[in-house]
């Protein structure tokens, strides 16, 4: 029997994290605590799957689609200070940027499926592109446990979530 993520492990973690704390005003904070407080049912048995470029990019696929289900997208952009919205409506904004995202879904889907043969065919290995600034991001830690072959997708999400849950390398 597959035992639940602990969203209390995932959240200490990522509050732990200096980019998190740093990068994001306080306010955000509650928004994606709601957001993986909602993963472990949704992401299920995958959690015990061994790391790899399939499990990763399906995790973070997982993620997108949890974020889209608990409107995770227009309640950031409800925290964005006035000036950042330029000319847009902060509601309008909102909705743009969570239909976009919906309609993405399905072309990353895709991605995900391909990504293994379409990284090799670029003459890059899965160690490489996990352990990569603009890949998987992957700290010491993740890629020694990656290395051992005990890396499973909850130990990612237990000692470095940022690497599942943000999808930008700021």
């Amino acid at each position: 029997m597959t035992a639940t993520l602990d969203a209390s492990k995932v959240w200490a973690a990522l509050t732990a994290d200096p980019k998190f704390s740093a990068g994001l005003p306080a306010d955000t904070h509650p928004v994606f605590k709601e957001l993986v407080e909602a993963l472990p049912d949704r992401l299920g048995d995958l959690t015990d799957r061994p790391l790899t470029l399939e499990s990763f990019a399906a995790a973070k696929l997982v993620v997108l689609k949890a974020s889209l289900e608990i409107g995770f997208v227009k309640k950031m952009v409800e925290k964005l200070p006035e000036e950042a919205l330029a000319f847009m409506d902060r509601e309008d904004m909102g909705e743009m940027l969570q239909e976009t995202l919906t309609q993405l879904v399905p072309i990353f889907e895709g991605i995900v499926v391909n990504a293994v043969g379409w990284l090799s065919e670029q003459g890059i290995n899965e160690a490489t592109f996990l352990a990569h600034p603009r890949g998987g991001r992957l700290g010491v830690p993740a890629m020694t446990a990656y290395d051992d072959g005990t890396l499973t997708v909850r130990t990612l999400l237990e000692i470095q979530p940022m690497a599942v849950i943000q999808n930008t390398d700021g």
